[in-house]
Parts: C-alpha cells; sequence; structure tokens
C-alpha cells in the first residue's frame, strides 16, 4: 500500500491543489452550452464568457485538459513504464496548452476583465511564458535533451495550474480583508502566477542533478 501511494501522492496532490479550476472549468462548459443568456444576466462572472462562446470554448476546453493531463506527466512511474503512453500524452499537453494558451489573448481583452488592465497584462504576461516554456519544452525533447525538457514542462504546468491558486487567493481577499472578488481579481492572479514561478524554480533548484567529477 505504501508503495502504491508514493506513485500516486504528487498527482492526488496536484489534482487537489487544482480541483477548484477543473470543477470551474467543466461547470463554465456545461453553463456556456445549456444555459440562455437570458437566465445569466444576474451573474456578473457567467455573463462575460456568453458574450464570446467560441473563444471562450477555445480557452477553456483545452485548459481542461492541460490541467488533467499535467499532473500524469509528472508520474516519473508512468515515463519509465509506459513511455509511449506518456509521449502521446505529452503532445496532447503540449498541443491543448498552445491552444488555451494562444486563445486567451484575444479572450482577454474582448471580455470585460475582471480588475481591468492589470488583469489583461498578467494574464498576457504569463500566458506568453507559458507558450514559450511549452516550445521549447516540445524542441528540447526532439533534440534529446531530456533535463531541459523536463524544466520547461514543469515550469508551463506550473504557470497554467495557477489559475487554481487565483481563485483560491482572491476568495481569501474577499472573505480575509473584504475586497470584492471582481475588484481583488488583479491581485489575485499576479501573485498566484509569480507564487507559482517561484516554487517552479524552486523545486528545479533542488532537483537538479549535480555534475559529476572526473
Amino acid at each position: 500500500m505504501s508503495a502504491v501511494w508514493h506513485l500516486i501522492r504528487l498527482p492526488v496532490a496536484l489534482y487537489l491543489l487544482t480541483a477548484i479550476a477543473i470543477l470551474s472549468c467543466v461547470l463554465r462548459l456545461v453553463v456556456i452550452s445549456t444555459v440562455p443568456a437570458a437566465e445569466l444576466a444576474a451573474d456578473p462572472i457567467q455573463i462575460r464568457y456568453m458574450t464570446q462562446v467560441l473563444l471562450s470554448w477555445a480557452h477553456i476546453a483545452p485548459g481542461l485538459l492541460f490541467l488533467l493531463i499535467g499532473p500524469l506527466q509528472l508520474m516519473g512511474a508512468i515515463r519509465r513504464r509506459a513511455p509511449g503512453v506518456h509521449r502521446w500524452l505529452g503532445r496532447v499537453f503540449v498541443i491543448a496548452g498552445l491552444i488555451s494558451g494562444i486563445a486567451v489573448f484575444p479572450l482577454a481583452l474582448r471580455l470585460p476583465a475582471m480588475g481591468g488592465w492589470p488583469t489583461i497584462l498578467g494574464t498576457w504576461a504569463f500566458s506568453a511564458w507559458m507558450l514559450y516554456a511549452l516550445v521549447t519544452a516540445w524542441r528540447a525533447i526532439r533534440a534529446r535533451q531530456v533535463p531541459r525538457h523536463r524544466a520547461f514542462m514543469i515550469r508551463a504546468y506550473a504557470v497554467g495550474s495557477a489559475v487554481a491558486t487565483t481563485r483560491l487567493i482572491g476568495g481569501a481577499l474577499e472573505g480575509l480583508a473584504g475586497i470584492p472578488f471582481l475588484e481583488g481579481f488583479w491581485i489575485a492572479i499576479w501573485s498566484a502566477m509569480l507564487l507559482h514561478v517561484a516554487v517552479a524554480e524552486v523545486i528545479l533548484a533542488r532537483t537538479r542533478p549535480t555534475p559529476r567529477r572526473t
């Protein structure tokens, strides 16, 4: 039992961390696909996505795949025992991340942004970093540069998964500091993204293999 837990503890922890974002993605896709816009007029968050349904799908659906596949790609057991599965999941992960990341640029501009321009700029900046990390990771594995590939895949997942922490920080700001969620969203997004970027770099620094002395 302890051996099984050792194998699955990382993905379980990551799924728990991103559960709120995963559930939010599923709920949002169901709502914009089935609920008439007139019924959402009183919901300032959901109604935003009804104005850009196609862009919302292009961002949210691949983003959901990104969040679901990411923890599996970090499992050493899959990489070692099922490298073919790891490679195919990696392709889907990268393509989903690229589509979702690209779609967020026009979506952030066309939606009434929660928090205004600071939110838009933060969204663009960290989406650009995620796209760069994904492309770099893809090029690295094509060149058989496995450590570089691993590092940039971790960076890409760290930024993409920060959407869950954004919601947690936004809720904390509203509950503890009395800052309305919509008004404090820009604080939440910058805080969450910077936190995830920093944590990724700490993890990489601690797990980076040391060069052997000759």
